[in-house]
C-alpha cells in the first residue's frame, strides 16, 4: 500500500462516522514468525500514530498473557527516542500497573549516560522509591552540585540547590547565610582556605544561632528537619 514513488495517502478503515467502532488487525498472531515493518520517510513526524486531536487509547505489546518484546529506538548513534506526555500528573507511566515489573534503564554493558529531570528549572520534583520501598544504589555514588565562594563578601547566601559548599574567609571575616531547606535536605559546608573566621548563619539552627570556622578543613554537615537545620556532624566547627 502506498508503495509507488509518488506521494501517497493510505487510509485503513477510515470512516467519516466518528462514532463507529472499528477493529483493525494487521498480521496474524497464529504465525510466530510474522514480521511487520512500518517505515516512513526521513522528515520529522514521518510516522504518526494517534496524532489527531481526538483522544486515543493506544496500546503496544499490552497482552498480559504473551511474552512481548517491545523495543523503542535503535542502536544507531544518531537515534533519538522521545516520549512526551501532557501536563497532568501521571501523564507518562512506566510499569505503573498492579502487576510486578522488572524495569531496567541503561542496564547494558556499554558506558551509559542517564539523565533524569536534567533541567535548569528549580520546579523539578524527582521521587525515587516510595514510603514502603527499598531503594538500593550499587557502586560509587556522587552527589553532584557544588559551589565555591571566595573570601571578600560581607554576607553571601549559600545556594539551596547545591549539595556541597566550599567557602573561604579573609582576615576581616566572612558571613554566609542559609535559608530554610526542604524536609530531609542535607548539605555540607567546608572551609577550603582561610585567613580569618567564617560565620555560617542559617535562618533557623537547632541548638544555636551560627556555626563558625577558623581554619581550612573545618566542616559541618546539616540536615533540615521540621523547621530547623540540625547538625549531623563535622570537623572543628563551633556553635554560637
Amino acid at each position: 500500500m502506498g508503495s509507488v514513488v509518488s506521494a501517497s495517502t493510505v487510509n485503513i478503515s477510515n470512516t467519516s462516522d466518528a462514532t463507529g467502532t472499528q477493529t483493525v488487525s494487521i498480521g496474524s498472531a497464529a504465525k510466530g514468525a510474522n514480521v511487520l515493518t512500518l517505515e516512513g520517510g526521513t522528515a520529522a513526524a514521518a510516522i504518526q500514530i494517534g496524532n489527531g486531536v481526538t483522544a486515543h487509547g493506544i496500546q503496544i505489546g499490552s497482552d498480559a498473557t504473551a511474552a512481548n518484546a517491545v523495543k523503542l529506538g535503535g542502536a544507531n548513534a544518531s537515534s533519538v527516542t522521545t516520549i512526551e506526555g501532557g501536563t497532568a500528573a501521571g501523564a507518562i507511566l512506566i510499569g505503573n500497573g498492579a502487576t510486578a515489573h522488572g524495569i531496567q534503564i541503561g542496564a547494558g554493558n556499554a558506558t551509559q549516560t542517564i539523565k533524569i529531570g536534567d533541567h535548569a528549572s528549580a520546579s523539578n520534583v524527582i521521587t525515587i522509591g516510595g514510603a514502603l520501598s527499598t531503594t538500593t544504589i550499587t557502586g560509587k555514588t556522587i552527589l553532584a552540585g557544588s559551589e565555591t565562594i571566595v573570601a571578600g563578601g560581607t554576607s553571601t547566601a549559600l545556594s539551596l540547590f547545591k549539595t556541597m559548599h566550599y567557602i573561604d574567609a579573609d582576615a576581616g571575616g566572612d558571613i554566609f547565610t542559609l535559608a530554610d531547606g526542604a524536609q530531609g535536605q542535607i548539605t555540607t559546608i567546608l572551609m577550603a582556605s582561610s585567613t580569618g573566621t567564617a560565620t555560617i548563619t542559617p535562618a533557623n539552627l537547632a541548638g544555636g544561632t551560627s556555626v563558625t570556622f577558623n581554619a581550612a578543613g573545618d566542616t559541618v554537615v546539616l540536615q533540615f528537619n521540621g523547621t530547623k537545620w540540625w547538625i549531623l556532624g563535622g570537623n572543628s566547627y563551633a556553635v554560637i
